[in-house]
């Protein structure tokens, strides 16, 4: 994530569940800016994710969502069948375009609505008066790409048996 108290809530994830460290990696990664991706590439090359999490990374103000998932696909460890990316949007009037880049860049996609994924602790009203939704985007890599319609599941093995790395 770009912001370092992001960046922190994670890393204590990480050590909460008891990752391995060899194989989870946390960084500080500015979406839609070359001089990052380039630093993240540089920092690990021999280690490129297959699995990429985001949090509002679809902000206008961040650039185009294009951007996103151009990010993603330059740093994915294309020797995996699939790179992964997990991320909340909060819906800007901009979900249209994300979901249009998003195809347009390969990417299936499946929706958990918060319900799935908020705390019960929290409420909708809480949090913001925009809908937030939790995406899961898949690029199959050497393989035709064909976008799932909305809460559709991809048919693949990464979909229907998550492993226990990418939880």
């Amino acid at each position: 994530d770009g912001e370092k108290v992001v960046l922190s809530i994670i890393e204590r994830n990480v050590k909460h569940l008891e990752l391995d460290p060899a194989l989870v990696t946390t960084k500080i990664l500015r979406w839609g800016d070359q001089a990052s991706a380039e630093s993240f590439l540089a920092a690990y090359p021999d280690r490129l994710p297959s699995i990429v999490v985001g949090a509002d990374v679809f902000h206008p103000s961040f650039g185009e969502p294009h951007e996103v998932f151009d990010l993603i696909l330059a740093i994915a460890d294309k020797t995996q069948p699939a790179v992964e990316f997990v991320c909340g949007l909060v819906d800007r009037n901009n979900r249209d375009k994300v979901l249009m880049a998003a195809k347009q860049s390969g990417f299936d996609w499946e929706i958990h609505e918060p319900e799935i994924f908020l705390p019960e602790t929290l409420t909708l009203e809480v949090l913001s008066l925009r809908k937030l939704e939790l995406f899961h985007f898949f690029h199959r890599f050497g393989e035709p790409q064909q976008a799932v319609s909305e809460g559709q599941a991809p048919t693949t093995a990464a979909a229907e048996q998550p492993d226990a790395d990418s939880a």
